[in-house]
């Protein structure tokens, strides 16, 4: 008879105390969903600022390279000018190339090894158009023997293409 009433008060026990356990547990459960997304408006905000700044530094890029290629557009149309004379040509040329050697000597410096044992070099500013269809190009160049050191000056036909299946 002890042993059924320890039994009995045993589940009478275990019978009040599971809701007890239950809200315990729904609790917890509800606690950690709180914290679940706490931590991803966190995370969310993280990369949004991330975001932020990857296109800050993308704008700030396009504008520093837009103001480098309207700075090369400049010096490059001298080369194309029709009233400069042989001489400022050859100079404007050599400047070109020279500024060109050497920027690509400081951004890749294994190029030398690659330029040394050649026969010589040559540097072209050309400019290749595109509009609907039709495609055009020119430009002009200096070219340098390794052994001698003499420069040859040439200058790139316009050449055009048409597309589009020529006009249909």
């Amino acid at each position: 008879m002890t042993d059924n009433l320890f039994r009995s008060a045993l589940v009478l026990l275990i019978v009040m105390t599971a809701p007890l356990s239950a809200q315990g547990l729904l609790s917890s459960i509800k606690e950690g969903a709180a914290d679940i997304g706490q931590a991803i408006g966190e995370g969310l905000e993280a990369a949004g600022q991330a975001i932020g700044r990857g296109a800050d530094f993308v704008g700030t890029e396009a504008n520093r390279i837009g103001d480098e290629v309207s700075e090369e557009m400049v010096d490059s149309a001298a080369l194309f000018a029709a009233d400069t004379s042989p001489e400022e040509m050859r100079a404007q040329l050599d400047a070109m190339a020279e500024d060109a050697f050497d920027r690509l000597m400081t951004e890749q410096p294994g190029a030398a090894a690659l330029i040394e044992p050649s026969a010589g070099y040559a540097v072209f500013d050309a400019r290749k158009v595109s509009l609907i269809g039709l495609t055009g190009g020119a430009g002009r160049g200096v070219a340098e023997d390794a052994q001698t050191r003499i420069r040859s000056y040439m200058k790139t036909q316009l050449s055009t293409k048409q597309s589009i299946s020529d006009f249909m």
